[in-house]
């Protein structure tokens, strides 16, 4: 079985990779992923893990964002899935809210319980 994903550091570089199916992330041949760090589509600038009490928040600022739309991946330790926090409909999740005139990401708990979540930032050249 291939390792397909790869979100972290590989010795001293970040890198943020997905092979194609039958491949490998170890592999040298762009030509074998749908992402990796070197595309210039998306360049990693940001990652971190947080723990957050439930109703907290964290903030921190990042200018290389400022007049981007950055994508962001969100995970947290215990399987949640994240939710837009305009959808009404639904509530108890946690989201990432980003101001790109600013540069300022706030990241929200509003789950029932603590949770430790990890996120991964990325813009377009």
């Amino acid at each position: 079985m291939n390792d397909r994903v790869m979100f972290g550091n590989n010795g001293s570089k970040f890198v943020a990779r997905v092979s194609k199916p039958g491949k490998d992330v170890a592999s040298t041949d762009l030509a074998d992923f749908s992402l990796h760090e070197d595309f210039s589509t998306l360049i990693p600038i940001a990652r971190g893990t947080t723990t957050l009490a439930t109703g907290a928040s964290t903030s921190f600022t990042l200018s290389s964002i400022i007049g981007k739309h950055p994508f962001v991946v969100m995970k947290s330790s215990d399987g949640i899935l994240p939710v837009a926090p305009y959808l009404n409909f639904y509530r108890g999740t946690y989201y990432l809210r980003v101001i790109p005139t600013t540069g300022v990401c706030t990241l929200y708990n509003e789950y029932a319980t603590s949770l430790t979540i990890t996120y991964a930032i990325f813009i377009s050249p």
